[in-house]
């Protein structure tokens, strides 16, 4: 057994940094909030600034290096999250980086642990709970005792061999996962250039009302856990474009209105969720709750799924569109029938309508996918760390997964 302090060449605090600087370093900062798109090969979110030279000489991330959120969390969301610096990651950064002053880098020593496997282990940990003993909260901001756990966490390391071969099971399903974010990433991107190609070879202005069969608020929701209830879609299932039902209530069945595929849902209500726009693409039971309107499109006036784009490159505008005092801001039925979206001018839809369904379709495939994928690594990672279970058992898994 070794303590965690033990089996490390190097670890230090992050270092924010300043957001200008004449003799300083451009750096990118990886923040806790960071941690799960730039694993996936997304560095967007991640801002840059400006480190000195005394500073960024020990701080620069290398490959292997794994990160430690040390203050922040939120509720339900604990400290101690952790990252693992990969190829992905530095390609995606594409300058020199380091961690945010609330995070820390750990930098192990490669003769006692493999990198990645050590970042399961600390992952396993995680989720076990363990880093959730190790919080402490007296002002506004969660902390990480990070030198009590590094000093007190013990780590029974198989042998190298077997290190590496549990890491490379687990990575295996990320990188499959963080393939599929790319995947629907590009595929949105196609979308909205699709869109914007048939808007430029002529366009019209159109009022949502006047191009929808229906369009409204749903209803107050009468939640249930019985067999036979149907999903309730409130404001946190509308992100990023879509809507999914991880965080759906289940309810009584109403008779109207039952979503149907291609249905575009918009958030009313609240201030930093109103106006953001999902489209449904889910083939279950479900209806909007009383803080999302439906916004269904009339075929015989424009296809389903051009309206929805359409619908999603106006998000900005709907969001402006938001009334009232602040936390109590809604969106009325009559400001979102009057607002103009832009569509193709008529004729000029072409297979348009049918090309953003199938990438809609793959982008859905995808998420389901991923959706399996973390399950399956889920339920692999802690029997893997307790020996329960072999690496050839888990492979087995893992190639019929993917």
């Amino acid at each position: 057994m070794n303590t965690l302090q033990q089996i490390l060449l190097d670890t230090r605090d992050g270092d924010w940094g300043a957001d200008v600087g004449e003799e300083a370093q451009r750096f990118r900062v990886v923040r806790g909030t960071d941690f799960e798109s730039l694993s996936c090969g997304d560095a967007a979110s991640v801002p840059t600034r400006f480190l000195t030279e005394a500073s960024s000489g020990r701080r620069t991330l290398k490959l292997g290096d794994v990160l430690i959120e040390t203050a922040g969390g939120s509720r339900g969301r604990p400290t101690g999250r952790t990252m693992l610096i990969t190829k992905r990651v530095l390609d995606a950064l594409q300058e020199q980086a380091t961690c945010a002053s609330f995070a820390r880098f750990l930098r192990p020593d490669p003769d006692q642990v493999d990198s990645g496997y050590l970042y399961y282990r600390l992952q396993s940990a995680y989720r076990a709970g363990v880093m959730e003993s190790f919080q402490v909260q007296h002002t506004g901001v969660a902390r990480f005792q990070y030198t009590t756990f590094a000093s007190t966490y013990q780590i029974d390391l198989p042998p190298l061999p077997t290190q590496r071969a549990i890491a490379e099971v687990l990575g295996a399903l990320d990188d499959k996962i963080a393939a599929n974010v790319r995947l629907q990433d590009s595929s949105r991107a196609l979308r909205a250039a699709s869109l914007g190609w048939a808007l430029g070879r002529g366009s019209v202005s159109v009022p949502i009302g006047e191009a929808t069969a229906l369009l409204g608020r749903g209803k107050a929701p009468k939640y249930t856990e019985t067999y036979g209830g149907v999903w309730a879609i409130n404001q946190k299932c509308v992100r990023g474009g879509v809507v999914s039902v991880e965080q759906a209530r289940l309810a009584e069945a109403m008779k109207e209105p039952q979503l149907q595929v291609g249905d575009t849902l918009v958030n009313s209500t609240g201030q930093g969720t109103l106006g953001r726009v999902g489209v449904w693409r889910e083939d279950v039971g479900a209806f909007p709750d009383s803080h999302v309107t439906l916004v269904r499109f009339d075929p015989g006036k424009v296809d389903p799924w051009v309206g929805a784009e359409a619908v999603l490159a106006a998000e900005s505008a709907i969001e402006a569109l938001g009334e009232g005092s602040t936390g109590q801001t809604e969106l009325s039925r009559k400001a979102l029938t009057e607002l103009q979206i832009e569509l193709p001018a008529a004729g000029l839809h072409g297979g348009l309508g049918e090309r953003l369904r199938q990438l809609h379709l793959r982008e859905h495939q995808a998420a389901n996918e991923s959706r399996h994928l973390v399950t399956l690594r889920d339920t692999l990672l802690p029997h893997l760390m307790s020996g329960r279970l072999t690496v050839r058992e888990a492979e087995k898994q893992v190639e019929a997964a993917l």
